[in-house]
């Protein structure tokens, strides 16, 4: 479904599994898994913008069920997305970015894929959190920058979990487990911030939690940040603020029964899906109070950012 702000004239678009609403909020870019092939599908949000199939992710090549989506580029022209690629030899998992106007994948980098986000301003350039399955069962994962087309790679980070990565003005935050959980104390995932060249690497705040249970979303300036953890104990998800001040960093739990979806593009509101009979998607001010209510019997929402 699509709807305007405050949750005004909704209509729904067609069948997913997950949508991503484009920057500009012109297209819906939609997922849908059925008889053996993924099919990925573009609607117009405007009331006559019509579909079309941008790309469609089956046996020989892809598996059909490992697709996901991962995010925009911010001129909305790009979609990065994972996968697994097929081949005589087995499975292997594989970064790509697709061209929503002509239908094409460029393959960017191949492993296991814990996030990606694009550069908040062109050149088109992505960040990702990439594992190799042996350096995962080790608890290592990277942090890599390249261009859309995949050339000029470049590692940002080399040792720790790191995942979910989020690029924003303010920097690329991301995720990165300290300590594995035990018997007598849950995992420590520690929010961190690098800049775009590699420097600047800052240890931001720690939760203690289970791991990030969603990509990182942020306001556009990337000063205020919205994070989700499961619970150590499971059953539930933990959603944190972070606030980027003058004087240091303010990190805060939302004690609410809900998922955080996103922030608006001030920092003002929090995006949320809050659990019940039904679920409803509402918005909630910085400090975790109920704004408004935009739908009932709805969840995982987006807006554009």
């Amino acid at each position: 479904m699509v709807a305007k702000v405050g949750g005004r004239d909704p209509r729904v678009l067609g069948a997913a599994t997950e949508a991503l609403l484009s920057p500009d909020g012109r297209e819906v870019v939609a997922l849908e898994t059925a008889e053996g092939r993924a099919v990925v599908t573009v609607y117009g949000t405007a009331r006559r913008g019509g579909s079309r199939v941008v790309a469609v992710l089956a046996p020989p090549d892809f598996s059909a069920h490992a697709v996901k989506l991962l995010g925009w580029s911010p001129d909305s022209r790009l979609v990065a997305l994972s996968t697994n690629e097929l081949s005589g030899s087995g499975a292997q998992g594989v970064l790509l970015v697709l061209d929503v106007q002509g239908g094409m994948l460029t393959r960017i980098a191949t492993g296991t894929f814990l996030g990606a986000s694009f550069a908040p301003q062109r050149p088109d350039r992505l960040v990702y959190a990439r594992a190799s399955i042996v350096q995962l069962d080790d608890n290592e994962a990277s942090l890599w920058t390249a261009q859309s087309d995949g050339s000029d790679q470049q590692e940002l980070t080399d040792t720790g979990l790191a995942r979910d990565p989020l690029w924003t003005p303010a920097g690329i935050f991301f995720a990165r487990l300290e300590r594995l959980g035990s018997r007598t104390s849950p995992p420590l995932y520690g929010l961190w911030r690098i800049a775009a060249n590699g420097t600047a690497l800052e240890r931001l705040g720690d939760i203690e939690a289970g791991p990030p249970a969603g990509p990182l979303a942020a306001s556009a300036s990337g000063r205020r940040i919205l994070a989700d953890f499961d619970s150590p104990s499971g059953g539930a998800v933990q959603v944190w603020t972070v606030a980027l001040l003058r004087r240091g960093v303010l990190t805060r739990q939302l004690t609410l029964p809900a998922v955080g979806d996103g922030v608006s593009r001030d920092g003002k509101l929090v995006l949320a899906t809050m659990f019940g009979s039904p679920a409803q998607i509402e918005t909630l001010r910085w400090d975790g109070e109920l704004e408004r209510t935009l739908a009932n019997g709805a969840s995982g929402a987006d807006w554009n950012q």
